[in-house]
């Protein structure tokens, strides 16, 4: 696939001007090597799942077919990332769910203990056990609150690119 002309004046705008800026590192024994190194030297910057739409050509240039194969990989990394995440969620329901039922349990069993000991004429024994419950029951909702006020965590920030070296 051939590159259109201002993409080729534009590359080569480039090539001289990294040249002309490496130049004076070169020793004069190794200056023509150290030209051909820097006008091979060339940056591009794409971010995103898939190759930029020129790596992409180059790609199905050099093996017909690879572009295809790049766009499936593509897409079955998403439908994985999506059922991961659908696991995930369906996971936490199913944790807050049981935590639900478990706490109710629980509930119905203090209850049930309170009430045994005041039929059974241990009123002190009830009182104290029913303010265990109680205090117990306040602090697990008050740090269910704050658990659900809690801003949910991002993704740390991603690493700074090394300091560039001061020129002499």
């Amino acid at each position: 696939m051939a590159k259109p002309p201002a993409r080729i004046e534009a590359e080569e705008q480039d090539e001289r001007l990294t040249v002309e800026a490496l130049e004076p590192l070169f020793r004069p024994e190794k200056r023509d090597l150290g030209i051909q190194i820097a006008a091979t030297i060339v940056r591009r910057s794409h971010r995103g799942p898939l190759p930029s739409p020129d790596m992409y050509a180059e790609y199905e240039a050099a093996h017909p077919g690879s572009a295809e194969r790049i766009m499936q990989m593509a897409e079955r990394e998403q439908v994985h990332r999506h059922s991961s995440e659908s696991r995930m969620i369906r996971h936490e329901y199913g944790v807050r769910y049981t935590s639900q039922i478990g706490a109710i349990a629980a509930l119905v069993l203090l209850c049930a203990t309170v009430a045994f000991c005041a039929w059974m004429g241990q009123q002190l024994s009830a009182a104290v056990i029913g303010a265990v419950g109680a205090i117990v029951i306040a602090f697990l909702r008050y740090t269910q609150i704050k658990l659900d006020a809690a801003p949910e965590r991002e993704e740390p920030p991603a690493k700074k690119p090394p300091a560039r070296r001061k020129q002499r």
